[in-house]
């Protein structure tokens, strides 16, 4: 093999390595084929999963156009034969060696008189053929060389083929999976919320009706409905997000007086959990424009969770501040802290870190992912940071103008 074709071999090599498109790898190592070989045409196949026949991927000159992709068979070919045995097959005169490989040809602009073929594998399993057709004189063993060579890298571009089918195959089905589960959240959660309505509003009026000895048993109806009413809200809020349903109702607030009345809301839970609240904050007022009742939603489950995961004699930090170009908000605790491998799935649906965690506080999985659609609702961005043992700090990055003006806002402000 003459150094002009190994260079252009190793070019091949460079194409594939910088992930240059297949289609454009494959042309080029045609093109090497049919100029180092001398041969009037080449094709390049694949042998599909089900083992019984081979379909074209790529040749010079293009195959004629078809309503589907050109297949042939394992049987009777010589494509299909170096596939199945793995060896290399040479006819220099097919009408007289092999005349009923003459059947199963493709259709190329020229008569196949004489063909070499050569199989493709990638880590010990055959993938497919190149074959050139052709040549004046018969082929000879550097051109088997060379198309062995053109081989080896060929398998590396068939096997990220299948995959690049594969993983789209995969992502199909995610989504239908994820289709079925949200359509699910919502018909789930439109369908609860009346008899649930009903339900608390009922059982309310109820509880200022009976008489006193059997209130405690009341209580326990009304506070298990208003959970239940929560966790089918959280379920319809990161929906409406995920699905583009949902709406921002922008005011102009601060943020300073939002974060004291969360601290107050929460600090008798925090007291009965024996954990410190504390707040560094401003005298800024860090006035925003956003949708207040959804980012108190979202720091109110980042002050839930910081209350929830943490240790008697533990302590919660909140603070915020301007920095340039944003609002930074921190939520700070000294509870249980994350696992490293569970970081980056903390914010998926229906995620829970430990399944003893669920049985002892009680959750779906929800709160951080709705907190994350909210913050992103704003333009804003959330991330955690955490020590196993030691506790965990959610850092909320707000943008100074977080929602446009009602006539640029693309969403319904109301």
């Amino acid at each position: 093999m003459d150094t002009q074709t190994l260079a252009r071999i190793l070019d091949l090599n460079h194409v594939l390595a910088r992930n240059r498109p297949l289609k454009e790898f494959f042309q080029a190592a045609l093109a090497v084929a049919c100029e180092s070989t001398a041969a009037a045409a080449a094709i390049i196949w694949a042998a599909d999963e089900g083992g019984r026949q081979i379909v074209a991927i790529e040749a010079d000159p293009p195959l004629p156009a078809s309503d589907g992709p050109f297949k042939m068979p394992l049987t009777n070919s010589a494509a299909g034969w170096a596939v199945q045995y793995e060896q290399p097959v040479q006819l220099d005169d097919i009408a007289k060696e092999q005349p009923s490989i003459l059947e199963n040809q493709p259709e190329f602009p020229l008569q196949a008189a004489r063909l070499l073929a050569v199989p493709i594998r990638f880590r010990g399993q055959a993938l497919g053929v190149i074959e050139a057709f052709n040549k004046e004189d018969n082929f000879t063993y550097e051109d088997i060389a060379v198309l062995e060579h053109l081989a080896v890298l060929l398998g590396s571009g068939i096997h990220d083929a299948r995959q690049q089918v594969h993983i789209k195959r995969l992502q199909k089905e995610i989504k239908k999976l994820d289709d079925l589960k949200s359509n699910f959240i919502a018909i789930a959660s439109h369908e609860l919320r009346t008899p649930l309505g009903l339900i608390l509003g009922h059982a309310t009026f109820l509880r200022e009706m009976i008489p006193e000895e059997f209130r405690e048993q009341m209580d326990v109806v009304v506070r298990n409905a208003e959970r239940l009413k929560k966790l089918i809200e959280g379920m319809a809020q990161v929906n409406n997000y995920q699905s583009g349903t949902s709406r921002v109702r922008a005011q102009t607030f601060s943020l300073r007086d939002l974060i004291t009345t969360l601290i107050s809301d929460y600090r008798q839970q925090a007291e009965k959990a024996q954990v410190t609240i504390e707040a560094s904050l401003p005298d800024d007022p860090l006035t925003i424009h956003g949708d207040e009742s959804k980012l108190a939603t979202a720091l109110s489950n980042l002050i839930q969770n910081g209350i929830t995961f943490n240790k008697p004699g533990g302590s919660l930090h909140i603070s915020a501040t301007r920095i340039p170009g944003y609002t930074q908000i921190r939520v700070q605790d000294t509870g249980i802290g994350i696992p490293p491998e569970a970081l980056p799935r903390i914010f998926d649906r229906f995620y829970q870190v430990e399944s003893h965690l669920t049985r002892q506080h009680g959750g779906i999985g929800l709160g951080l992912s709705i907190t994350k659609a909210m913050v992103e609702l704003h333009g804003g961005r959330i991330w955690a940071d955490s020590t196993p043992g030691q506790g965990s700090t959610f850092t909320v990055l707000l943008p100074l103008h977080t929602i446009p003006t009602p006539s640029e806002n693309p969403f319904e402000l109301t």
